[in-house]
């Protein structure tokens, strides 16, 4: 049975929010499922902060697991391909194939993760200043990430 909901008391933030929640439900049941086309290049030090995001995004969502077991096969590919270890720890950058469905997934991800820092960021008084500063740190880290994240390139057959 469908929630009858009054237009009336519908804001236009929750709107903007249903809508990302159907974008983030449509692009979660698309992940793994098409080809990876999209060359994205890392730094190594975005390498080292993005395995520990997605270390961090898969105890978050580690109750989903049966739920979703193409998002938790793609972060585990990805955790995979940007671990930093001995054989790869000379590389300065490093190329990972990614899928559209994939690019947007991850992009949408970060651009959530920024708003959360943001909003927690905006919480703390002024005498909270090392954690300011770690929240921006983290802040300039994943505006960084995102940024090679939209400079991917699509590699032609």
């Amino acid at each position: 049975m469908a929630k009858m909901v009054n237009p009336n008391t519908v804001s236009n933030m929750d709107l903007i929010n249903a809508k990302s929640q159907a974008k983030m439900q449509q692009l979660v049941q698309k992940i793994g499922k098409s080809k990876r086309k999209v060359n994205v290049t890392f730094s190594k030090i975005s390498r080292s902060y993005l395995a520990k995001m997605i270390e961090e995004m898969r105890k978050m969502m580690s109750q989903y697991e049966k739920q979703l077991p193409n998002v938790f096969g793609f972060f585990k590919y990805l955790e995979n391909e940007v671990k930093i270890t001995k054989a790869n720890k000379k590389e300065k950058t490093k190329n990972v194939k990614l899928s559209y469905e994939e690019v947007d997934f991850f992009k949408l991800q970060l651009k959530e993760t920024l708003k959360g820092i943001e909003a927690q960021r905006a919480t703390l008084k002024w005498y909270n200043f090392i954690k300011k500063g770690l929240f921006k740190t983290l802040k300039k880290q994943t505006e960084l990430v995102l940024e090679e994240f939209n400079s991917g390139s699509v590699k032609k057959k």
